[in-house]
């Protein structure tokens, strides 16, 4: 008993570093994938050079933007949830919101594109495993409690004939007809 307590407790241990790590890594994910919501992005103007319609689960328009960023010319692609006909058509003009750390990175304020769609499937791809781990840690948490206070009440002596040791048919035979109240007042 003693040695599936420890085990236990070691589980739930596991377990809760386990389901912090996840917790943290998937806040840091999310976090990084919300980034060009936010809005704090620098704008900066593009000029449209390329786009194509494409359809994947839907129909799509990536658009190839040149712009400026950090003083060097960047070629970017941006994919909108729209037709192309609905998105700037070539040699239009365009506000973009760019990452000042990574230029590649940007996003079209006035389209709705991929990052509000990386945002659903990143945020159920993060709480699927951390609340299912989160159950699990739970039931194993439950499990050792329930252990805990079935080993803290009192023992007592009960005596039993084995009459046979198949599982199935109840082997174990009580000298009274209440095994668990035999001798209790």
């Amino acid at each position: 008993m003693d040695n599936a307590l420890g085990r236990m407790r070691r589980q739930i241990r596991f377990r809760t570093f386990a389901l912090m790590v996840l917790s943290v890594l998937g806040c840091a994910l999310f976090w990084h994938v919300r980034q060009p919501l936010r809005g704090n992005w620098p704008q900066v103007d593009a000029k449209v050079k390329s786009h194509y319609e494409y359809a994947a689960k839907g129909v799509h328009c990536s658009l190839g933007p040149d712009y400026a960023a950090n003083g060097k010319p960047v070629h970017g692609h941006f994919t909108i949830l729209d037709l192309c006909n609905a998105a700037p058509s070539i040699g239009m003009m365009a506000q973009l919101g760019v990452d000042p750390g990574e230029a590649g990175w940007l996003i079209v304020p006035e389209y709705s594109g991929m990052p509000m769609r990386q945002l659903i499937v990143t945020g159920t791809a993060i709480a699927v495993p951390v609340l299912g781990w989160a159950f699990r840690t739970g039931l194993t948490i439950r499990s050792l409690l329930a252990v805990s206070r079935l080993g803290a009440r009192p023992w007592h002596e009960v005596a039993g004939v084995v009459v046979t040791s198949s599982w199935a048919t109840r082997g174990l035979r009580s000298p009274c007809p209440d095994a668990c109240n035999c001798g209790r007042k």
